[in-house]
């Protein structure tokens, strides 16, 4: 199966006068073409999204969307990986060109030359790694009807992706907070 996605450009829009000077300083000085990345202004942005927006930011053209669950399938439909399913791995160990995956017994549950973790958070205790930091945070999405013109996935404190099938997505960016806090 393929991945549901979209490439329509993404737009990261500056929050405040401070946000924009630095977005204008680093594309200034890191050099990318514009096919890459470049800085709108407010006018600029509004062409490429398609709506009346007050900000300018960075315009990626090459960026979009894509539906996560769809990607997922379409790896596993392309590389057939054994799925145990109703077994809980409780470690990950390295044996010679292979990892050993181990029950909370220590017995071997399944043995490849490849492990995909797909187990979110949880991740970090399977393979405990100084430079792999994993957190939980949260985030939302909402489904709303179709947001007129918009063309464009537009970030700021938060994300909206144009129409996909009559509907427009909008998300609220993850907190660091925990739940109820500031």
């Amino acid at each position: 199966s393929a991945a549901e996605w979209g490439r329509c450009g993404v737009l990261q829009l500056a929050r405040d006068a401070g946000e924009d000077a630095s977005q204008r300083a680093a594309i200034a000085a890191l050099g990318y073409p514009p096919e890459y990345a470049q800085y709108l202004n407010a006018g600029q942005a509004s062409g490429r999204a398609g709506v009346n927006l007050t900000a300018g930011g960075l315009w990626f053209q090459e960026a979009g969307w894509i539906r996560p669950e769809s990607l997922v399938l379409s790896l596993l439909h392309r590389s057939r990986p054994a799925m145990l399913l109703g077994r809980e791995a409780s470690a990950l160990e390295r044996r010679g060109e292979s990892w050993a995956v181990l029950d909370a017994a220590g017995r071997e549950i399944a043995s490849s030359p490849n492990v995909v973790l797909a187990n979110a958070a949880d991740a970090a205790r399977l393979w405990p790694s100084p430079h792999l930091k994993l957190r939980r945070i949260r985030g939302q999405l909402t489904y709303v009807p179709p947001l007129s013109g918009l063309k464009t996935v537009l970030l700021r404190s938060g994300m909206v992706l144009p129409p996909i099938e009559g509907i427009t997505v909008t998300g609220a960016f993850p907190s660091m907070a925990p739940w109820g806090g500031k």
